[in-house]
């Protein structure tokens, strides 16, 4: 830190001279101070939010935790991650957020100039998910993976070189931005995973990085959340490849991939998994279906394979609405469809397996 005249402006932004205002301390440092006034609103936007837009809160959170495992595992961080997606992504009206709300009606209640001017720029928050690179002090450089980009947190998260992190970055002084709340922690001995998951997915959206991790945030780290808890080594994940499978358009491949996360995250084996893609291939290349919403596909995929397989989970066709957001009649009639055109080849290779005594264990 450079030497500070008594008589310059004082760092901490409450724009007095340093002698009047934290000389007489000095007992803190610009970057403590910062640090700690930020943190404490942070927690004041929460309450903001809470205060006025709880009904909607709570909703978004119900509809959340029917389509997402995280939200299974009752753990604090799970409220931080969503109360954050909310106040800095979710439309509360006319397209406004909580925390661009917050700006306009509470700024003028934060005291300290620079502490203000930090605050003012929060409407420019980004979602960052990447690779951290180095750690110095307090500085944790994470390099992240869709927009090439390097973000230099101001953090204390007990992260190492090699973890993989999450988080909404806010931003705080020059060339350096703090989270939102909290860096999430992911395995680095999974990072090809976590690469080929974001790869896959962004190369099918239309649309800024950005906007992709507003649609999509509460979805990846639910994803990275289900790798880490339920691991397998690269060659087992290869044995599934959409990309070896011909797909007639973009929402086949969709349908494809919604699919394989669905069953991953709910450990269905690889060889399960690998014989859905075939038949839902199969069942394209047969009926050739306009699609317009590829959720419909997976879900009903899924519910054909489970009246066959035993998953160790199993769901209704309400259950699977509600994951899916789509409705029970779509999937009703779709894995209707499904089941007259590809249901007997689906039965005649479980009974060959179970003939040949198999052991890939299909069902």
């Amino acid at each position: 830190m450079n030497k500070i005249g008594r008589n310059d402006p004082c760092p901490c932004g409450s724009g007095k001279k340093y002698k009047k205002c934290c000389e007489k301390g000095n007992v803190v440092t610009i970057d403590s101070l910062l640090e700690e006034e930020t943190q404490r609103i942070q927690f004041t936007i929460l309450d903001f939010a809470y205060t006025n837009y709880e009904w909607k809160l709570n909703h978004e959170r119900d509809r959340a935790a029917q389509k997402y495992h995280l939200f299974t595992l009752e753990e604090a961080a799970v409220d931080i991650l969503f109360d954050g997606w909310f106040v800095t992504t979710y439309p509360i009206e006319k397209g406004k957020t909580v925390i661009e709300d917050f700006i306009k009606k509470q700024l003028h209640t934060v005291k300290r100039h620079g502490v203000k001017e930090i605050i003012s720029k929060w409407n420019q928050s980004q979602f960052v998910i990447g690779e951290v690179t180095e750690i110095e002090g307090n500085r944790v450089r994470v390099h992240d993976i869709l927009r090439d980009q390097i973000f230099d947190f101001q953090d204390n998260s007990r992260l190492e070189v090699g973890d993989y992190a999450a988080g909404i970055a806010l931003p705080y002084r020059e060339n350096i931005v703090i989270p939102f709340s909290i860096l999430f922690k992911f395995k680095k001995e999974f990072g090809t995973k976590y690469r080929r998951f974001l790869h896959s997915e962004y190369d099918s959206f239309n649309g800024s990085v950005q906007d992709y991790f507003k649609e999509s945030y509460l979805r990846i780290v639910d994803h990275f959340m289900a790798i880490n808890a339920n691991p397998k080594s690269e060659s087992e994940f290869e044995m599934v490849d959409i990309g070896e499978l011909e797909w007639g358009s973009v929402n086949e491949k969709l349908a494809a991939e919604e699919l394989v996360y669905f069953m991953e995250d709910y450990q269905v084996s690889n060889e399960v998994i690998s014989l859905s893609l075939q038949l839902l291939s199969q069942y394209f290349e047969m009926r050739s279906p306009r699609i317009q919403n590829p959720s419909i596909y997976a879900a009903s995929m899924f519910h054909l394979v489970a009246q066959y397989i035993t998953f160790g989970h199993s769901f209704s066709q309400k259950e699977l609405a509600r994951h899916f957001d789509v409705s029970v009649g779509s999937i009703s009639s779709r894995y209707l469809d499904m089941d007259e055109f590809i249901g007997e080849d689906l039965l005649r290779t479980i009974q060959s397996a179970k003939s040949n005594g198999n052991r890939q264990q299909l069902a």
